[in-house]
């Protein structure tokens, strides 16, 4: 247990400290051309876009802790860009599957278990014999928490019951993320955000 605390302070550390590095490497190449405004580097590379007034996504924290079955955690980290690194690591769990990890997958889902991201192939988790796993990280460009529209943060229409569909029942947890095998969830835990402290 003592491995897994060192491993959330140092990732939360490396997270923070990437968010800062990439803001001062950014900033500094784009200060002469846009008037200290910060712009990310898509929006940089867009010649139709303005220069002025250009909306940064806010830095949000969020966690996704396993207590049950499975026993670890999922942090979040959305940067100004509006990318989220996801850092992560299990004590125990996956020794229920004998071995057998073939086909586990690591999923955001929504309230109805449906698919929202899949990342297993990004994340790549190593899983160990004993059932945990090794620390694994990822930069994901695709997914935001709270900055587009689409942000796992935000709710959905599938927050009602009548939204899914035949056999889908509605998840305790609301959007979370699921470890699966075979199309069967074995584990999930609900993604909350964490309030920053001032």
């Amino acid at each position: 247990m003592a491995k897994l605390h060192l491993f959330v302070v140092l990732s939360l550390m490396s997270v923070a400290a990437s968010a800062l590095s990439i803001y001062d490497d950014q900033v500094g190449h784009f200060e002469k051309r846009t008037d200290d405004v910060y712009v990310c580097p898509e929006i940089a590379r867009n010649v139709l876009s303005k220069r002025n007034n250009v909306e940064q996504c806010q830095t949000t924290i969020a966690e996704a802790i396993f207590q049950d079955v499975f026993e670890g955690f999922f942090f979040f980290a959305q940067d100004e860009c509006g990318s989220t690194t996801i850092v992560g690591m299990f004590s125990h769990g996956f020794e229920i599957f004998n071995n057998d990890t073939s086909d586990v997958k690591f999923q955001i889902l929504d309230s109805c278990n449906r698919t929202i991201y899949d990342l297993t192939d990004e994340l790549n988790v190593q899983i160990n014999n004993d059932g945990s796993t090794d620390p694994f990280s990822y930069t994901f460009e695709e997914i935001n928490l709270d900055c587009y529209d689409d942000g796992i943060l935000f709710p959905t229409d599938s927050l009602s019951k009548r939204n899914c569909e035949g056999n889908q029942r509605r998840a305790p947890h609301g959007k979370h993320v699921g470890i699966t095998k075979n199309n069967k969830e074995y584990g999930g835990a609900s993604i909350k955000r964490m309030k920053k402290r001032h």
